[in-house]
């Protein structure tokens, strides 16, 4: 039977590190140290030898920073030897952060589809949860290298260099994917629920009933104007707060997008 972690083995374990001088040096040794670099052995430096019997020549290494892009990195260094020896370059880098660039414009738009597109599940949904989760991220492999190639092509790192959020992307990512979730909550949040049920309501044709950002109650809506109030006339009807964008676009000179909830006004010919 597995022993509780009850405050009398607690004390029995805190008193037995206490009491250890070892543990004492390495907590201390750990406050302002990498647990890597103090684990480093100095004597083993000359057991670990680079010397091979066969050596590829190729070109300099290249550095991810603190990122996730290997697979980026690995592909790109690959299609650098090929285009440096058609080219007679010695000194080249297809930039990573262009393919990295198109990579996570890519991985956002899927994730923002795969949203919208589980709008209708139950918020525990196995799916769902995977993609507000996972979000974007670094990791990728060949398939996705080479299809980004095909798609957006290449470029030197010349025309596209590494910046400080390329090498460091984990905060910028964190911020990403939590608008990510936001997006998930503004799109379920669109639609209007059925009080009993909390399912989304349904209209006459089928789709959902989307919820309204204005009040429905009539609101008074006066158009002053001194200069060109001969231009236009206004057509008589019921509107509401969405009609004024329409009607403010035709009064500053130009067509509201037929998308539009009509204008309150009509330009003479």
């Amino acid at each position: 039977m597995e022993k509780e972690l009850n405050s009398e083995v607690l004390n029995a374990l805190k008193e037995k590190y206490d009491a250890d001088p070892t543990a004492k040096a390495v907590r201390r040794a750990l406050y302002k140290t990498d647990v890597l670099d103090l684990a480093y052995v100095q004597e083993n430096e000359n057991s670990v030898q680079h010397n091979f019997d066969i050596n590829i020549e190729t070109m300099k290494a290249t550095s991810q920073g603190n990122s996730g892009r290997c697979w980026i990195f690995a592909g790109a260094n690959f299609l650098r030897e090929e285009v440096a020896k058609k080219c007679n370059i010695k000194d080249f880098e297809i930039s990573q952060n262009y393919i990295s660039f198109w990579d996570k414009l890519e991985k956002i738009n899927w994730t923002m589809e795969s949203i919208i597109s589980l709008k209708d599940v139950d918020w525990d949904d196995r799916t769902l949860m995977w993609v507000l989760q996972n979000g974007i991220n670094d990791g990728g492999q060949w398939d996705m290298f080479a299809g980004i190639i095909k798609k957006y092509g290449v470029v030197p790192k010349s025309a596209f260099p590494e910046s400080y959020a390329s090498g460091h992307t984990r905060s910028w990512a964190s911020l990403v994917n939590r608008s990510g979730k936001r997006a998930y909550g503004g799109v379920t949040n669109m639609l209007l629920e059925d009080k009993k049920t909390g399912a989304p309501k349904v209209a006459a044709d089928g789709s959902h009933k989307a919820k309204t950002s204005h009040t429905l109650n009539p609101v008074p809506c006066f158009i002053y104007d001194n200069f060109t109030a001969n231009a236009y006339e206004v057509v008589p009807g019921e509107y509401g707060l969405s009609d004024v964008a329409a009607t403010s676009v035709n009064l500053l000179g130009y067509e509201a997008p037929e998308m539009w909830d009509p204008s309150m006004i009509k330009i003479k010919n």
